[in-house]
């Protein structure tokens, strides 16, 4: 069985490689990389910012890569000493050994991150599908989850698009080109975001977003997928809670997602942007820089 981190080349490696630093390098913020043993494979984790500073573990959006953060990691590491985790399901640098399917093995798997990095509870970030894991681990390690900041969330509060899921698999595991997965990546953002999906620093996302799909042999592996986690469950999570959705969000319903998470966790601050489709952060950044950091400020 084929798992994930698999290039198809070490010339496809070098392509990737050379994509996600240039992301990180983005930041201006001097940061370390390090690989971290753990019982699902070896993961790749990041680290930034003052080590005495209270930490914040960052689960990236799926093909994205812990590089997505590099934009906003001055902001980040203000606040938090940042670990940037490669989850070890997706395309990137971490190197899957073992099936992880379950919300349990998804706990084991981060368990043994935040114990290869030297973190015994930490404030969690996620974006969509690292929302979905961030929500996971919150329940599934109540004592080791100090806070959880939900961006873009997929699945958890809404169930996803079956349109948006049918064009992900059309662009990223069918035949996957960098046309494809270029064109995708634009109908995650609105107009204004469109345009700087073009742009420093945003340009270097969408090389990694597109090299993950190109670079990469396809995993025969059955990983665990965001799903709607029932209310009643979300409703036992109570550490301080940040929740930013777009309005015009497309892998879900965005002000029905609102909607159930206010219901759900009615001590969470639940924003909706205007304006924003999924890649929220990059279609309204002064805002998601705004509410991310004030919720990081309050905890520090």
């Amino acid at each position: 069985m084929r798992l994930a981190g698999v290039t198809k080349s070490e010339e496809h490696r070098r392509q990737y490689d050379q994509a996600y630093d240039a992301l990180l390098a983005s930041s201006g913020v001097p940061y370390e990389e390090r690989d971290v043993d753990t019982r699902y494979g070896t993961t790749h984790v990041v680290t930034a910012g003052d080590p005495t500073r209270p930490a914040l573990v960052a689960l990236h959006a799926k093909n994205a890569s812990a590089a997505m953060w590099g934009p906003m990691l001055p902001l980040l590491t203000s606040t938090h000493r940042v670990v940037l985790v490669d989850a070890i399901t997706d395309q990137n640098k971490s190197r899957q050994t073992r099936g992880l399917a379950t919300p349990a093995q998804l706990a084991e798997w981060l368990d043994d991150v935040l114990d290869g990095a030297g973190v015994t509870s930490a404030a969690f970030l996620g974006a969509s599908m690292g929302s979905f894991m961030t929500a996971t681990y919150a329940l599934e390690r109540p004592n080791r989850a100090s806070a959880v900041a939900l961006l873009c969330p997929a699945g958890v509060f809404a169930k996803m698009s079956t349109r948006w899921l049918l064009g992900a698999m059309r662009a990223v595991a069918i035949r996957p080109t960098e046309k494809k997965i270029r064109a995708f990546a634009d109908t995650m953002t609105e107009a204004e975001g469109r345009e700087q999906l073009r742009l420093e620093p945003w340009c270097h996302f969408v090389d990694v977003f597109v090299r993950s799909g190109t670079c990469f042999r396809v995993p025969f592996d059955r990983p665990i997928l965001p799903v709607v986690i029932p209310p009643e469950r979300l409703a036992t999570i109570t550490v301080p809670v940040l929740v930013v959705i777009g309005a015009q969000e497309s892998v879900a319903d965005g002000p029905a997602s609102a909607v159930a998470a206010r219901a759900a966790l009615p001590h969470a601050r639940v924003e909706l942007i205007e304006g924003a489709n999924h890649m929220v952060n990059i279609d309204r950044p002064a805002e998601v820089d705004r509410f991310v950091g004030a919720f990081l400020a309050s905890l520090a």
